[in-house]
């Protein structure tokens, strides 16, 4: 007779939904069971949230989207934050590529329309970042955050991440210094006298 042998597996659960759906009454347990656990990482949130640099930037389709990354660090989810921080990267680099394309036909210049947007849109990243930076419209010192924040994003987004804090501060830094030098209001503006104004050169 051979001898059995008892397999165990491990699973992880996640029945909330069930009884939120068939039991609405216990809502409102569920909802304290949220504010207890945002009570308990109060203190870490802000502490994460004073690492954080002040913004003042235009404003762009990349707004939500950095917002959401900022929100990600805070909150600790470090691994998506990583991967935020290079998808608001992008669209910041597609967005100043957008703004400063012109169509020339003969002797006319006209802004790309819709149409052309969503041509200019799958144009590799990398040649995105090139060609902002031999058309000079962002500073050599860019490429390496760029570069560097295209890296630890596509390793998270396919799962290689190896230290999600450590690369999530580092990524924050990445993006913030490439908003310092683009997006940013202090780009062309200054403070003088408590009044935003036109930086002279």
């Amino acid at each position: 007779m051979s001898k059995q042998t008892k397999k165990t597996i491990q699973v992880q659960i996640d029945s909330t939904p069930n009884v939120l759906n068939q039991f609405p009454e216990h809502a409102e347990n569920i909802k304290n069971t949220f504010r207890q656990k945002l009570e308990e990482n109060l203190d870490e949130y802000i502490d994460r949230y004073k690492q954080l640099p002040a913004l003042m930037i235009h404003s762009g389709q990349y707004n939500e989207l950095l917002l959401e990354a900022r929100d990600l660090f805070i909150e600790g989810r470090f691994y998506s934050c990583v991967a935020m921080c290079g998808v608001t990267a992008e669209r910041i680099a597609k967005e100043l590529l957008n703004t400063c394309f012109l169509l020339v036909k003969d002797g006319d210049a006209k802004i790309p329309n819709d149409n052309v947007c969503r041509v200019l849109e799958r144009i590799d990243m990398d040649l995105i970042r090139e060609l902002l930076i031999k058309g000079e419209i962002v500073n050599d010192a860019l490429r390496k955050p760029f570069q560097e924040l295209a890296k630890l994003r596509n390793d998270y987004v396919h799962a290689r991440g190896g230290n999600p804090e450590k690369d999530a501060k580092k990524a924050v830094e990445y993006l913030h210094e490439i908003i310092k030098h683009t997006i940013s209001i202090f780009t062309k503006f200054e403070v003088k006298q408590g009044k935003l104004v036109p930086k002279t050169k």
